[in-house]
């Protein structure tokens, strides 16, 4: 009852170890989610390079889901590991603490791009320099996992999203605006 659930969707970051680490000095426990595929082999991986002092997390991986179980899982976790698009969007409609991986790019883009979503964000500087850590963008320690900072953030972003017309009212708008 008092573990945080935490659900990982990832590639391969290089700060898994670490903040595997990071959450085991928190005094709640925590029991991770792990998705199949890439970031299941990344979980082994950091799990294999854990030092014999930190005790291995809670985990269980979980096989494909759906989109309304992934769906489910996000609302249900406590923090949400995300790796691209269409996960970051389905992490802020689930209004949960959340750190997205961005999908790196050779041309360096993905650091202007992640910047911007966290300008937007409004990311509390944790929260920023968690992502860039998590993306590889920095050498920087990661910083204390903030929970009740980030959900607040991404709730607040949430909020901000809820407030827009929707697309097909958007459309109608620029299309009487230009006619």
């Amino acid at each position: 009852a008092n573990e945080r659930l935490i659900s990982l969707f990832c590639y391969e970051p290089a700060a898994l170890a670490e903040a595997m680490q990071l959450a085991s000095l928190t005094t709640s426990g925590h029991h991770w989610q792990v998705a199949h595929g890439r970031g299941a082999l990344a979980f082994e991986q950091a799990l294999r390079s854990l030092p014999s002092h930190v005790k291995p997390p809670s985990h269980q991986f979980i096989p494909p889901l759906s989109q309304t179980k992934f769906d489910q899982l996000l609302k249900s976790s406590d923090l949400n590991f995300v790796r691209g698009e269409d996960s970051l969007v389905r992490a802020l409609w689930a209004g949960k603490a959340f750190v997205w991986q961005i999908y790196p790019q050779d041309d360096g883009a993905h650091a202007a791009k992640l910047n911007a979503f966290l300008d937007w964000l409004k990311a509390p500087k944790s929260l920023r320099q968690f992502h860039m850590t998590w993306n590889g963008l920095s050498h920087l320690a990661l910083p204390e996992i903030d929970l009740l900072a980030w959900q607040q953030c991404v709730q607040d972003a949430r909020q901000r999203l809820m407030k827009q017309a929707d697309l097909v009212s958007q459309l109608l708008q620029f299309v009487a605006e230009k006619g």
